[in-house]
């Protein structure tokens, strides 16, 4: 089934990239004008890297798709960091040894189940929100409160159940069947999304965002939180999968449309998207069917 995954893309080979880094190990900033306190308020300075890989974080993910790993890549690359995309260098493979029940247990941390997989110097960590609350600690891409922390960790888990709830309108029986052996209970499945599940979800983070009282167009007000940068590649994976729908429900959603422009409007994820690191979305989770497409004139919406 797995051959069968990777048949539908372009086999991965060695994409040239530039690998950068912040000037110092502890990721210093040069502040544009006057006291800053907060990475989304600051001009980061970076610098080239030799070929070294010694001093590099390591996402492991499945090559050709976007997919979980992207929310991963997003904070790595807003924030400037130095990583290797392991399985686009060295393909399948690589992933495939990472999860296997004969690896070698990781000197920090538990074997990982499946990707994505951040490995940070030795200390290996799985499963996209607790990876996106690690990045977001150790890159200053959260508050130091623990209380808002938690806030931000409970908003990654509800964008993860996005993820797989869109991930099962086109696999809603079994994950390692084909969608052409499901597509009857996809396109009820997918119907039940955009119509019901989608429209709520939406209108869950337009309410989180009239609930900061203290301004600007993020989750937490005018400070950028790791989790802004997850909802862009949320609302980006549904726009290719069910255009049309994500496109009214936007409109209906105009502080969630927002908060996406201004993230888009930074300059790291500007440079992000027009990069070759930046993978095209085709399979994986987000995926475009024809046939699974519902009339925005169908939405359920109160």
């Amino acid at each position: 089934v797995w051959n069968g995954f990777f048949e539908r893309g372009a086999e991965a080979g060695f994409l040239d990239r530039h690998r950068y880094k912040h000037t110092d190990s502890n990721l210093s900033v040069q502040q544009s004008a006057g006291k800053l306190d907060h990475p989304s308020q600051r001009h980061v300075v970076l610098s080239f890297c030799d070929d070294s890989k010694g001093d590099e974080m390591k996402l492991i993910y499945w090559p050709n798709i976007p997919g979980r790993g992207e929310f991963v890549r997003i904070l790595l690359e807003y924030a400037g960091v130095k990583y290797q995309d392991v399985a686009r260098e060295e393909g399948v493979d690589a992933v495939i040894a990472a999860i296997s029940a004969t690896a070698d247990a990781p000197g920090h941390g538990v074997p990982p189940l499946a990707p994505p997989i951040l490995d940070d110097d030795g200390f290996i960590l799985s499963q996209t929100p607790a990876i996106c609350d690690y990045l977001g600690k150790r890159l200053g891409l959260v508050s130091d409160s623990p209380e808002q922390q938690s806030l931000a960790l409970s908003l990654s888990l509800t964008i993860a159940d996005v993820v797989a709830e869109c991930h099962a309108t086109h696999h809603p029986t079994s994950h390692m069947s084909f969608y052409e052996d499901q597509k009857p209970e996809a396109m009820r499945a997918a119907h039940d999304f955009q119509a019901n599940r989608l429209p709520r979800f939406l209108a869950y983070f337009e309410r989180v965002l009239s609930s900061t009282d203290s301004g600007g167009p993020y989750l937490f007000g005018p400070q950028l939180c790791y989790v802004d940068l997850e909802l862009l590649v949320l609302i980006q994976g549904l726009q290719h999968a069910f255009p049309n729908v994500t496109t009214t429900l936007m409109g209906q959603n105009p502080k969630v449309e927002n908060l996406v422009s201004s993230v888009m409007r930074l300059e790291p994820v500007k440079a992000y998207q027009t990069s070759s690191r930046k993978i095209t979305y085709a399979d994986g989770i987000f995926r475009y069917y024809p046939e699974l497409q519902l009339s925005p004139q169908s939405l359920a919406i109160e």
